[in-house]
């Protein structure tokens, strides 16, 4: 039974670089084709590349903390 975390509720409403992006759009394409091992390995790419960016300062503490939330990708 595939039953990923994805909250939702959370909005994505701000920019992010591209590279992030094209992952994200990865990651929802996988939560919608139900794709249990691909969508787990690609959340933990999600946390990394998007804490990468928050330690070079191009995300905010709030921004990373919604994209982690959104996915569940702690």
């Amino acid at each position: 039974m595939f039953d990923p975390f994805r909250n939702d509720d959370i909005k994505i409403d701000f920019p992010v670089p591209q590279r992030l992006k094209a992952l994200m759009e990865e990651v929802e394409g996988l939560y919608q084709g139900e794709d249990e091992v691909r969508y787990e390995a690609w959340i933990g790419q999600l946390g990394t590349m998007s804490k990468s960016y928050y330690l070079a300062n191009v995300l905010t503490e709030e921004q990373l903390n919604k994209i982690l939330d959104r996915y569940g990708a702690w």
